[in-house]
């Protein structure tokens, strides 16, 4: 006879139910993993009018999943029309009877991935779950093999980390064991067992011996006892203790399974949590839980300080609706339920909370999944700082900032219109020159705020000419040696006027080195060209290209084809080369051009 058949009933099928429930029990799993006939416990799947849609694999043992043709890791947790790639999965229809009526129901079943038939026993330990026990369909000759098998049952005894025994009920006296149980009381050999191990001896409590006898004596079994043991070296362990009585032979048969690790790891969890909780419920951070449906299940005390609401007023609410500022709803909302599908940890969200009061908090919140027994995420947990003080403080630093930088350029503005108001010839030219000296730094790939010293530098680049009389900036003809001298200290000039002002970029520096050229041969003489700035180089490309194309007192405009073919033959030993090309290639292409009202 086949063992599952001969175990199907209610009673079996409930002992069943329980050990597929414990798959963390070392003895339950072992059972099950030893157990020559499948089990599966299955989740059913239902629509939105409680009709079947397709059921998940929630446990399956190794057996069973042999029997069915299938990975039991890749199943568990997926649903059945994957597992068997089928659009409706078998058996759909006879799961959902049993779980309406309650009734176990037997059938022989031809699943898709199974070899053979199979004699499936179905019955529903739980609302919306059936679990299934089965065996491959054999013939007599067959059944007959299996049950000569059971005669290997006692090797297996044998072999089990559980101290299985056998003692007499009138003294205690041990009459068989196996070594899993001289390896718990600390014997070698089960001569030394027999002779020393009184079973009476062996509790610790005096009341769980009573117990014991009691419950024997009245109900010929006890069953699942937590029990403290002493081995013989007088060491105590913690056991789960199972036995029943032999009337006609007047013994005890039993087995003892030490859970101490387990038990230990369980108040050592229990002070972690202990902890954590201390933790949670004394952080200065916001700290919530909201179950699948966004509903607050808790908060800690921090968080019901900073919003003014009580525990009672919130718990069990709408987090969404009833906590966060509409605007700022959907997307947390969104946030949320990918979470819960994708179970990846989300970006931080910032997200402005409503306090009792009506007053907006600003909260940035991080979150991660929680996970059900079953390894099912079954919510969120989040904790949130709040930084509704530093983003006002942020707010008025850029506020700061903002009017910091309108003075800059109002002040750099206000001298550049001064320089440029004692020349009426170069009226413009700093402008023009400044626009230019940007383009050619984007073009060469300039980092932007290199491109805005460059900006400030080409505006002010001439300021140095205020110490030259307006006679020699405005003569039409040419300059002696010594107007001429005089010309040459503008760079010079502007940098002692520059370099009091604390600018982000070294302005005072560009506008002494626009003259300069990498061969030694421009001016001020003692400026060496392995000094010169990059963006001094860009400003003196500009400077010489706008000079050139545009009119002055002395000449009129030269045109830009002139003033390119001039940059281009200095290109290298005078002027910087990928300054030059970056120019020319704005200007032949037209992507830039000097406007008339500059």
């Amino acid at each position: 006879m086949n063992t599952v058949s001969a175990l199907a009933t209610g009673a079996e099928h409930e002992l069943i139910g329980e050990c597929i429930a414990c798959p963390h029990d070392h003895a339950t799993a072992l059972l099950l993993d030893t157990m020559r006939e499948g089990v599966a416990l299955c989740e059913l799947i239902l629509d939105e009018h409680a009709k079947p849609m397709d059921y998940i694999f929630r446990r399956i043992n190794p057996a069973g999943a042999a029997l069915l043709g299938i990975d039991a890791q890749q199943a568990i947790g997926r649903a059945a029309s994957i597992v068997f790639e089928m659009a409706i999965p078998p058996y759909l229809d006879r799961f959902m009877q049993v779980v309406l009526t309650a009734a176990p129901q037997r059938v022989i079943a031809a699943f898709p991935t199974a070899s053979h038939d199979l004699d499936v026993t179905i019955v529903s330990p739980e609302a919306g779950r059936v679990l299934l026990t089965f065996h491959r369909l054999t013939s007599p000759v067959s059944q007959a093999n299996d049950e000569l098998d059971l005669v290997s049952a006692a090797q297996l005894v044998q072999r089990l980390p559980l101290g299985y025994f056998v003692v007499r009920q009138c003294d205690g006296h041990l009459c068989a064991c196996n070594e899993g149980f001289l390896q718990l009381f600390g014997y070698q050999h089960r001569d030394e067992a027999r002779q020393h191990f009184r079973w009476c001896e062996a509790f610790v409590n005096r009341d769980d011996a009573a117990y014991v006898r009691g419950s024997c004596a009245h109900n010929g079994m006890v069953d699942s006892l937590e029990i403290t043991f002493r081995r013989q070296d007088g060491v105590e362990f913690i056991a789960r203790f199972s036995a029943r009585v032999h009337a006609a032979h007047g013994t005890l048969e039993g087995v003892i399974y030490d859970i101490t690790a387990e038990r230990q790891a369980v108040l050592r969890l229990r002070e972690v949590e202990r902890r954590f909780h201390d933790v949670i419920t004394n952080a200065q951070l916001c700290a919530i839980m909201l179950d699948r449906r966004g509903m607050l299940t808790f908060c800690n005390e921090f968080f019901l300080a900073l919003t003014g609401w009580s525990a009672g007023e919130v718990i069990g609410k709408s987090f969404f609706d009833t906590l966060i500022v509409p605007e700022a709803r959907q997307e947390l909302h969104n946030a949320f339920h990918a979470l819960l599908i994708q179970g990846t940890v989300q970006v931080p969200h910032i997200a402005g909370v409503l306090t009792r009061s009506g007053e907006h908090r600003l909260v940035q919140w991080n979150c991660t999944p929680l996970y059900d027994n079953h390894g099912d995420r079954e919510g969120v947990t989040c904790l949130g700082e709040d930084i509704t003080q530093r983003e006002q403080a942020a707010h008025e630093l850029q506020h700061s900032l903002e009017k910091l930088q309108q003075t800059l350029n109002g002040t750099v503005l206000a001298l550049s219109t001064t320089s440029a108001r004692r020349d009426p010839y170069t009226a413009g030219h700093q402008q023009r020159v400044a626009r230019l000296a940007v383009a050619i730094a984007v073009e060469m790939g300039m980092a932007a705020e290199e491109c805005e010293g460059l900006h400030v530098a080409g505006l002010l680049h001439d300021i140095g000419k205020i110490a030259i009389p307006i006679e020699i900036l405005s003569k039409p003809g040419r300059l002696n040696e010594y107007e001429f001298c005089l010309i040459k200290e503008h760079p010079r000039v502007g940098f002692e006027i520059l370099r009091g002002i604390e600018f982000p970029w070294p302005v005072a520096e560009m506008v002494l080195q626009h003259h300069s050229r990498l061969d030694g041969s421009g001016y001020p003489e003692d400026v060496t060209p392995d000094n010169l700035l990059v963006s001094a180089r860009v400003l003196c490309v500009a400077d010489m290209v706008e000079a050139i194309s545009s009119h002055r007192p002395y000449r009129p405009a030269l045109g830009i084809p002139y003033a390119l073919e001039v940059i281009e033959e200095s290109a290298g030993h005078q002027l910087d080369p990928d300054a030059v090309r970056a120019c020319s290639a704005l200007l032949r292409e037209g992507r830039f051009t000097f406007t008339d009202d500059e």
